[in-house]
């Protein structure tokens, strides 16, 4: 078995030296699931291509789940219908049903046996080259699917025309159409099919980064001219954020500034008042701000600066604004357990902030119609797929859009690449590293607690970053930090 703090290294550093790398895996949710996620993420980072990092986990998600459902079909046909008739109508229900009803006996089974999938990776001067071997061969019917599939991503000129894709087509034929589409649209020549031996094998080729490539052009002019349509921030909270600025101004002075705003004064005495300040024995807006501190006092001035344009334009749902919070608690804790202080208010600042992209991208998508379709798509799909989805239905997530409003209103380069990384902290600049791990790790806790991601989705590189090794120890962390805010 791949072990996490053993093996990512040396099978990163083989990548590395342009040596071909392969890892067996028996099902998904495992150890080897990390490792694969993780070295295509390194990969891609080596050719100058981590901007795709989305799209090629989403294809690597869709392709190792349409192994292991093949797999697991041939499981229950041996230990639970006894059949080979895969593509009767009937057991092809059954199968269904208990992959609904009991996926994980399926699975402690296929564990028992040998790694029959392999991801095998290798770069070369062109670029990377990926490989995803099943472990049987296709039925008759299997195969159709595969060729109907792969032939209407091609076709697809949007989400919504995946949709419409005949029932006759499963599930897992429909994600690999949505794979062949998300490629195509992030100019990725395809998936190649072929059969090896007794084995189907899906091949895919990233070319290397061309340096005259602006990733920034595949945003629509619709959706720049709406970020660029946004007002700036109130005079008021400019002239407070110069103050927060200034070498020369004390906290006494913000707090009598602040006092002469009702909405900001009662934000920051809120603030004062919860989870992880004082917890709810501050009334005065001095007392206050002496708690929070000046790089606090800054991000809740940004943050509520840009809430309130952006509510006014579109509306703020709860949901967009509860998140936040508990990703910003979740990263100043974080910060100050792993011994980075330094960084903590940074933290919860960038935690505060970091969806705001969301709020744009999903009113651009209202408009434009692609929500549904996004909405449908993504479901029973890790985030890291629903981010990438975004992308392809806007040319840009919501980091990336994120991270644009943050420059339209000036925030510290620090913090647009904080909001900018959140989904791929491993794109981040080597000074803004530790500040994105947090934020990304934060988040991914914060989604895992709200049932939005697991353990087997996060950057191993991250996870080593924080020494955590096993599912265990990641419950065990997101567990802690869950109570710990549910109880301010």
């Amino acid at each position: 078995m791949i072990d996490l703090a053993r093996d990512f290294a040396r099978l990163t550093e083989k990548l590395k030296n342009s040596k071909e790398i392969s890892i067996p895996l028996q099902s998904l949710e495992s150890e080897e699931e990390i490792f694969a996620n993780g070295l295509v993420t390194k990969a891609l980072a080596y050719i100058g291509q981590i901007r795709l990092e989305g799209t090629l986990h989403l294809a690597v998600a869709e392709l190792l789940s349409n192994a292991e459902k093949a797999l697991l079909k041939r499981t229950f046909a041996e230990f639970f219908a006894n059949t080979a008739d895969y593509d009767n109508p009937d057991f092809l229900k059954s199968f269904h049903r208990k992959l609904r009803e009991d996926l994980r006996s399926l699975r402690a089974i296929l564990k028992k046996s040998k790694p029959s999938i392999e991801v095998n990776m290798k770069i070369q001067a062109s670029g990377l080259s990926l490989s995803i071997l099943t472990g049987s061969m296709p039925s008759l019917q299997e195969d159709e699917f595969i060729h109907r599939a792969m032939e209407a991503g091609l076709r697809a000129k949007s989400l919504a025309d995946l949709e419409a894709l005949p029932d006759t087509i499963e599930a897992e034929g429909r994600g690999l159409a949505i794979s062949v589409f998300s490629l195509k649209s992030a100019g990725i020549p395809g998936i190649v099919y072929a059969l090896q031996g007794d084995r189907a094998c899906f091949s895919i080729s990233v070319p290397a980064h061309r340096p005259d490539e602006n990733f920034l052009s595949r945003i629509g002019s619709d959706l720049i001219g709406e970020i660029q349509s946004l007002p700036a921030f109130p005079d008021t909270t400019r002239k407070l954020l110069e103050m927060c600025n200034s070498p020369d101004t004390d906290l006494k002075s913000i707090a009598l500034e602040i006092g002469r705003d009702a909405a900001i004064a009662g934000e920051l005495i809120r603030v004062a008042n919860s989870g992880g300040f004082a917890g709810g024995r501050v009334a005065d807006i001095a007392e206050a701000a002496k708690i929070l501190g000046m790089s606090n006092i800054t991000g809740l001035l940004m943050r509520s600066a840009a809430y309130a344009i952006l509510d006014e334009r579109y509306g703020v749902t709860e949901e967009l604004l509860a998140h936040p919070v508990r990703v910003a608690v979740y990263s100043r804790t974080l910060a100050r357990k792993y011994k980075l202080s330094a960084i903590a208010d940074q933290a919860y600042v960038a935690g505060l902030l970091h969806d705001i992209g969301k709020i744009v991208l999903v009113h651009h998508m209202k408009q434009t119609g692609s929500l549904s379709s996004v909405e449908k798509t993504s479901r029973f799909r890790d985030r890291r797929s629903q981010v990438n989805l975004e992308e392809i239905a806007c040319g840009a997530d919501h980091a990336l859009i994120g991270k644009l409003l943050g420059e339209k209103w000036n925030f510290p380069d620090e913090l647009c690449m904080a909001i900018g990384m959140h989904h791929s902290p491993l794109g981040a600049p080597k000074e803004t590293r530790k500040l994105a791990f947090v934020v990304y790790m934060a988040n991914a806790l914060a989604d895992y607690e709200e049932g939005q991601t697991e353990f087997y989705s996060v950057e191993p590189e991250v996870l080593a970053f924080f020494n955590i090794a096993t599912v265990q120890a990641f419950q065990m962390l997101a567990g802690s930090l869950n109570s710990e805010y549910s109880s301010t």
